[in-house]
């Protein structure tokens, strides 16, 4: 089990030591019911429950810590559930082919779809914050959405900075976002949508698709093509590089330092 550790009290910086083998894997490939296919996004609610966007079964899978399956939902409404995130009973979905954000509160279930100037084009990456209002990265409009708990659309932001944002996370007050196509791969903007800096610049034909931050507000960044994670700090010096077995995919890095990733060729999720 990997955690992380202090190199010297004095630093910030944290170390992993991903290369463990896990000590947890969830999800089985398949098309059974408690199977999964092309493991997307990934989130953890409160009780560390793990929630799968199944792309291959066109579903959401929820797990235990432990890995025992406790339901699914969404088989009837998703297409390519693509990034998922999860806060109290509410879960958020983006689906990438059919162009909407699906938000599931365990009673209703709303859709937003990209119908007008003002709504989301091409979801992708996604988070919620503590009012519940909804950050998407829109691929299509290149910039990031945000919309209320009723999910309307409230602002807009980094049109001018954006290309092909792929995912984005909250850090503090900050909005962190993970850019596939322009010179830096990592953007930082307040919650007004201010651009205050440019961060991180990986290797020519990247191909980031998921990141999260830790609790020091180290970023994490999956690279499907590359088959690579890589983990900076905030300032933007990377101090890991991870190569992996599979495509991963979706990430999330717990209190105690417990990596969760998905890997989507094997449809799994591993803890390290």
């Amino acid at each position: 089990m990997s955690r992380l550790f202090e190199k010297n009290p004095s630093l910030i910086t944290k170390l992993y030591s991903p290369k463990s083998n896990a000590f947890l894997k969830v999800g089985k490939r398949g098309r059974g019911r408690r199977d999964t296919r092309y493991v997307a996004g990934i989130a953890l609610d409160e009780s560390l429950n793990v929630f799968i966007a199944d792309a291959g079964n066109l579903r959401i899978q929820v797990f235990t810590f432990e890995g025992y399956f406790v339901t699914n939902f969404g088989d009837r409404l998703l297409l390519s559930p693509y990034a998922i995130a999860v806060r109290d009973s509410v879960a958020v979905v983006s689906d990438v082919l059919r162009r909407c954000v699906y938000k599931f509160d365990g009673i209703s279930c709303t859709k937003v779809i990209g119908s007008d100037w003002r709504e989301i084009k091409l979801p992708m990456g996604l988070t919620i914050d503590v009012n519940y209002d909804i950050y998407v990265a829109d691929a299509k409009r290149n910039s990031i959405v945000v919309l209320n708990e009723n999910m309307r659309t409230i602002r807009e932001f980094g049109q001018n900075e954006l290309k092909t944002p792929r995912d984005v996370k909250l850090q503090e007050n900050n909005v962190v976002v993970c850019d596939n196509s322009t010179e830096f791969n990592v953007h930082i903007f307040n919650r007004r949508g201010d651009l205050l800096k440019d961060i991180i610049k990986l290797k020519q034909g990247n191909g980031p698709l998921f990141m999260c931050i830790d609790k020091f507000s180290n970023i994490a960044i999956t690279d499907k093509i590359n088959r690579e994670i890589s983990i900076s700090t905030f300032k933007g010096k990377t101090f890991q590089l991870w190569f992996t077995s599979g495509r991963p995919t979706g990430i999330v890095i717990l209190k105690d330092g417990t990596i969760v990733r998905a890997n989507f060729d094997l449809a799994v999720v591993y803890f390290h």
